[in-house]
């Protein structure tokens, strides 16, 4: 395993005293990429870059806390029409998960027009298919029909020397809105992590006031940088403050407000942890 890092922002000018700087690594063996997993690093499919992991705040869910109490039950409820099945990849059509994906690409594009910018301009059809190809033998496809029609699905990484699966990519056409299908989806995930035995469902990004929901379930965890924690109150204000950051100066306080909360070496957490 290769660490590097992009030094690609810098401002020593004034009082604010930003750095901005990406850590990446490579050459990731199967059998590091247990400890990849367990210390924030995420896997990024891309032609582009090729085999590339990447630090970043990131959710996970412990699979054993699934409980079908009140609140899971009223994710699950609307979408009791709703039939989930399992395959690999290869057994797909990928026509239907074309269709499926173009409306997901549409909705969230009309979405965020208002800011001026396209889902479409970043993730185009054939970008998406071109990487969810990459590694196919290492990809799990749920997908989710109503009456035998496909409306969503949602692409899962699993790996040879790992107790966890990643959810790569949910989309659905948004027939039914207020079925809400991304988080029975979800619930879907969990079950099939654990009827394979795992212990971690890793759900990509936490930024943005986008990804407060991830905090939600059970079991919920996010990388500081240093450590999982549990603390929602304190993820759901990176997740605001993420959104609501729009100058450097506003960049240059929540640095400082972020170090100053979780900024821990982990020589620091392992004498912390034997107090």
């Amino acid at each position: 395993m290769k660490i590097f890092f992009t030094h690609f922002y810098g401002r020593m000018s004034d009082v604010l005293g930003i750095v901005n700087c990406g850590a990446y690594a490579e050459d990731v063996s199967k059998e590091e990429e247990q400890y990849a997993l367990e210390n924030g690093w995420m896997k990024v499919e891309s032609e582009k870059y090729g085999d590339v992991w990447a630090q970043c705040r990131q959710i996970r869910l412990k699979v054993s806390e699934l409980k079908y109490n009140k609140k899971i039950r009223k994710m699950t409820d609307p979408c009791k029409s709703i039939e989930s099945v399992h395959k690999n990849l290869s057994d797909c059509d990928v026509n239907e998960l074309k269709t499926v994906y173009e409306k997901y690409i549409k909705f969230k594009s009309d979405q965020y027009k208002k800011s001026g910018e396209l889902f479409s301009d970043f993730y185009t059809t054939d970008d998406f298919f071109d990487e969810l190809f990459i590694d196919p033998e290492h990809k799990k496809i749920i997908e989710h029909r109503e009456d035998g029609e496909l409306h969503g699905f949602v692409i899962c990484r699993t790996y040879d020397n790992t107790d966890c699966m990643t959810s790569i990519q949910f989309c659905w056409d948004y027939h039914k809105p207020r079925m809400f299908l991304g988080k029975y989806s979800c619930i879907t995930e969990l079950e099939a992590a654990k009827e394979m035995g795992l212990d971690y469902l890793y759900l990509g990004f936490g930024y943005e006031s986008m990804c407060i929901y991830k905090s939600m379930y059970q079991g919920f965890e996010w990388w500081t940088g240093s450590e999982w924690s549990s603390d929602k109150a304190a993820y759901k204000t990176l997740c605001e403050s993420d959104t609501k950051t729009k100058t450097i100066y506003d960049l240059g306080q929540l640095e400082e407000e972020y170090t100053g909360k979780f900024f821990f070496s982990p020589t620091e957490i392992s004498k912390r942890n034997d107090r």
